[in-house]
């Protein structure tokens, strides 16, 4: 399990449609590192009081913003994060691998319409490990 650059991963994810949620993006990140790319690169998950959290991804997307490759809107309490075109440049250049990048889009897919409850159920029952420190659920 190496440690790397997770921007290829978090470009794919925000590739396309808008992701919508702080809390929802970092848990769509989760599953792609656990159900996708299985641990191959290590994002550093550890259980956290709202499910999986991670500060190298907190960072790397918090980079991708400050960098303009990101951008985030409001829309009443929920933030929405879009690629701008530079980041949809960038993700070309990552040369992801089209097989990842359509299983990342399936996966963002399914997920677009549950809500952070739901997909907190879904984690914490395929890896329980993770609700160790939850908060409130």
């Amino acid at each position: 399990m190496s440690e790397s650059n997770l921007f290829p991963y978090i470009l794919a994810l925000l590739n396309g449609d808008p992701v919508r949620g702080k809390t929802k993006t970092v848990l769509q990140l989760f599953l792609i590192a656990k159900d996708i790319i299985r641990d191959s690169v290590d994002f550093k998950f550890f259980p956290h009081m709202f499910g999986p959290y991670s500060s190298i991804v907190a960072e790397q997307f918090n980079s991708l913003i400050e960098q303009g490759h990101v951008v985030f809107s409001k829309s009443g309490n929920t933030f929405l994060f879009e690629l701008t075109e530079s980041g949809q440049e960038l993700f070309k250049q990552c040369g992801q691998d089209k097989e990842i990048t359509k299983k990342i889009q399936v996966l963002k897919k399914t997920t677009a319409k549950h809500r952070v409850k739901d997909m907190l159920d879904i984690i914490w029952t395929k890896y329980p490990e993770y609700m160790i420190n939850a908060w409130g659920y």
